[in-house]
């Protein structure tokens, strides 16, 4: 896996601009913001974490929120979860499925006729 300053740069310049925080405190608006400052060092983290196979147990964390979907407000059925997860976690999984994903498309390890959801 390849977590150079372009790979982790990229990822941050696609998060979602949310107020919303992590559950850590961490807004991804916030680290939008702050990329150049931060996509180097993530960058070298990243990668300390990759070589010794183990990433923060507070990124494997996540804060469950329900979110009305339609109906009455009072019914269960009527929500959805969702799940706020750490931005520096999401940013590594993004790093890490691009890489896989251009792994597999360049030695031609995926076919048209495999798909999914």
């Amino acid at each position: 896996i390849h977590f150079t300053l372009e790979n982790v740069y990229k990822m941050i310049k696609k998060l979602k601009p949310k107020m919303t925080c992590d559950p850590d405190g961490y807004s991804p608006f916030l680290v939008k913001q702050l990329v150049s400052a931060l996509a180097g060092p993530l960058s070298l983290i990243f990668g300390s974490f990759f070589s010794v196979g183990r990433i923060p147990s507070a990124w494997k964390r996540a804060v469950i929120t329900p979110i009305h979907k339609k109906g009455v407000s009072s019914s269960p059925a009527n929500y959805r979860p969702v799940s706020l997860t750490s931005v520096f976690g999401k940013i590594m999984e993004r790093v890490v499925a691009a890489d896989m994903l251009n792994y597999l498309l360049d030695k031609k390890l995926l076919t048209p006729s495999q798909h999914g959801f």
